[in-house]
């Protein structure tokens, strides 16, 4: 520190130390069912795109065929 050389002490108790208990998943099912639903919604949303689509070109095609 400040050009003067400085001695560093190393804690040699790391081993010692007790390992982390884990903590319980709180979440962990809500977010399954969550994706699912989301699964679920655009799976909806993707099915009324395509019916959209299909009625769209028909209703286009038509207006051609006078």
């Amino acid at each position: 520190m400040n050009g003067k050389e400085t001695e560093v002490e190393v804690n040699s108790n790391m081993e010692n130390t007790d390992k982390p208990t884990p903590t319980p998943a709180l979440f962990k099912g809500f977010f399954r069912v969550e994706g699912q639903i989301i699964t679920v919604f655009f799976a909806i949303i993707f099915t009324v795109l395509i019916i959209f689509i299909a009625f769209g070109r028909k209703i286009y095609k038509n207006m051609f065929k006078r």
